[in-house]
């Protein structure tokens, strides 16, 4: 695996070993923020999903309650 900066490459055996762990942590720096970019998407839709099960849960409960006979004290 050869590794490119700034249009350059290199090949790992090249560089120092600090050098070689900067690489690795940008790169699971990368995947991190790629991941959380995904779940981002994944709790608003999620969020989107809850907000219309509870109000079709609030809709659902009115009409119920609607429907109930009022009973009429004398």
């Amino acid at each position: 695996m050869m590794i490119t900066i700034n249009d350059k490459t290199y090949d790992p055996d090249d560089l120092t070993p600090e050098q070689v762990s900067l690489f690795n942590q940008a790169m699971s720096a990368q995947t991190q923020a790629r991941q959380a970019e995904s779940n981002a998407q994944i709790f608003r839709v999620a969020e989107g999903a809850f907000a219309e099960a509870l109000a079709a849960n609030i809709a659902a409960s009115e009409k119920a309650a609607a429907e109930v006979p009022q009973v009429v004290a004398n």
